[in-house]
């Protein structure tokens, strides 16, 4: 089941196996080799040009601000900022083996949890959320669009901002969306956007 706190933890291993600082290690291991060069931590301290600012409805209805967030403790699981050019590179620089071997991305995309299985939610009566509505691989929600074409994708949410990727690898197609108000439906939009260049 997907979990940020498990990439948490993947950012220590990480860490500890290369004996390298892991923002380091992305650059040096990822974002360079696929060309990422807008992407970063996301250090509220830092100047970062163009950083987009989020927004959520509040209870009036109104967009306001979230409240701030120091992402620090979750770097791996939702603290890294980019754009839609570096997200596309991304799905790209792994299509063309640039970035893991055919074997392992095949392995990455597999299936891991058939569509159906509930998380447990705490809040809920029977302590069980509701059922997940796609595939989950490692790390990547595997959905399926109305011709029945498979695709790896994931989305993320902080700060009220969400970001979309989806990878058509089969047919050469990465769609990139990022949004700075919330809710916002980026499957459905991105999956749109695709169905634009898929035979």
């Amino acid at each position: 089941m997907y979990s940020s706190h498990a990439h948490n933890l993947q950012h220590g291993i990480v860490e500890a196996a290369s004996g390298m600082d892991y923002e380091e290690y992305l650059k040096r291991f990822v974002w360079e080799p696929a060309g990422m060069f807008a992407t970063q931590f996301d250090v509220p301290s830092r100047v970062v040009q163009n950083r987009g600012r989020g927004y959520v409805r509040g209870a009036s209805g109104r967009f306001i601000h979230p409240p701030p967030e120091d992402p620090s403790y979750k770097y791996a699981g939702g603290g890294i900022i980019s754009n839609v050019e570096d997200l596309v590179r991304f799905a790209i620089a792994i299509n063309d083996g640039r970035l893991l071997a055919p074997e392992t991305v095949a392995e990455m995309h597999r299936s891991q949890l058939e569509p159906g299985i509930r998380q447990i939610d705490p809040s809920s009566p029977d302590g069980l959320g509701d059922p997940i509505e796609h595939e989950q691989a490692l790390a990547w929600f595997i959905r399926t669009d109305q011709a029945g074409r498979r695709y790896p994708s994931h989305t993320g949410t902080v700060k009220g901002t969400r970001s979309f990727l989806a990878n058509f690898d089969e047919y050469g197609v990465a769609v990139a969306l990022q949004t700075n108000a919330l809710p916002f439906d980026s499957a459905r939009y991105g999956e749109a956007i695709a169905q634009m260049f898929l035979p």
